[in-house]
């Protein structure tokens, strides 16, 4: 399953599911699967989320070029999302509901991988300690440590 919140400003047309997976979905009968959802932004009271979300298998889409997206989106780089006026960059996440996980790209800089306990991403902690962001590594150190222990 993968989720996009897609930020707009109230007077602004909310965007649409095609613009935003045009190229990224690559089943046509699967875009027409894709829900789609409005709900209040959790920035400003006056702005609105759209929020689209897709049953679907790693298979399915074209994660790569999303991840790509996803990255350049501070960039004069292609690929990216359309990004219309009043539309904000959207975030993307990848959800994979065996494992219980979510997968979120923010930008070029780094991700977030979430889970329901700690104890299911202590390998990703263990074996990619070297990329934590040295702003993060108190906190992260705080929170693996206990399941080290």
């Amino acid at each position: 399953m993968f989720v996009v919140n897609a930020y707009h400003h109230k007077k602004d047309k909310m965007p649409s599911k095609m613009n935003l997976f045009e190229r990224k979905v690559k089943q046509k009968a699967l875009k027409r699967k894709i829900q789609q959802e409005t709900l209040p932004s959790p920035f400003d009271k006056d702005d609105g989320t759209s929020q689209f979300s897709l049953m679907c298998k790693k298979a399915e889409i074209d994660y790569r070029l999303l991840i790509q997206a996803a990255c350049n989106e501070d960039f004069p780089l292609k690929p990216k999302f359309r990004n219309k006026a009043g539309l904000e960059y959207p975030d993307v996440f990848f959800v994979n509901q065996s494992n219980h996980l979510i997968f979120f790209i923010y930008d070029n800089r780094g991700c977030e991988v979430i889970a329901n306990d700690k104890e299911t991403i202590c390998f990703l902690y263990e074996k990619y300690d070297n990329l934590i962001d040295e702003v993060e590594r108190a906190e992260m150190e705080a929170i693996f440590k206990k399941v080290e222990e």
